[in-house]
This record gives structure tokens, C-alpha cells and sequence, in this order.
């Protein structure tokens, strides 16, 4: 390709950038937070679903362990998710 034609590229890319932006619903910190959240909830799913694998204890025990930890696992998201319709309304 030309330089042109890079340049007109890059032109057009960055426009296009730039509107998403402004009409975007959330602000760019808005989403980093929700991304880094995200990710939190995903390492703790992924923590509690080894230690689930790894329970030693007795069938009762290891269930309620499992129960509880999607009972976490849940609250968690939905606090989540609450905060990301309060960013929004914000």
C-alpha cells in the first residue's frame, strides 16, 4: 500500500474511534472498572472451582463448600451489575 492509502486508512480508523467515543454509554473509566471486576469475579470463580476439585472432606461438606461458593459467586455479580446500572444512570 502507499502512504496515502495508509494514511487515509489510519484517517478514517481514528474518526470512527473518536465517535464511538462520544456516543459511547459508558466513559472509559467506567469500563475499566467493569472489566477489572469482571476479571476479579473470574479469578475467584476459578480459585473456588480448585478448591471444589481439590475438596479432601466428607460429600456434605465439600457440597456445602460448592453451595456457598456459588452463593458468593452470585451475590458478587449481581452487586456488580448493580453498580454498573448506577454508573449508568449516573
Amino acid at each position: 500500500m502507499s502512504q496515502v492509502n495508509i494514511f487515509a486508512l489510519l484517517f478514517v480508523l481514528a474518526g470512527t474511534s473518536f465517535t464511538q467515543l462520544a456516543f459511547s454509554d459508558e466513559s472509559i473509566t467506567e469500563k475499566g472498572s467493569a472489566t477489572g471486576k469482571t476479571m476479579k469475579r473470574g479469578v475467584k470463580k476459578g480459585w473456588n472451582r480448585t478448591k471444589e476439585v481439590t475438596c479432601m472432606a466428607g460429600d456434605l461438606e465439600c457440597a456445602q463448600r460448592k453451595a456457598n461458593n456459588r452463593l458468593k459467586e452470585s451475590k458478587d455479580y449481581a452487586v456488580d451489575k448493580l453498580d454498573e446500572a448506577k454508573e449508568k444512570v449516573d
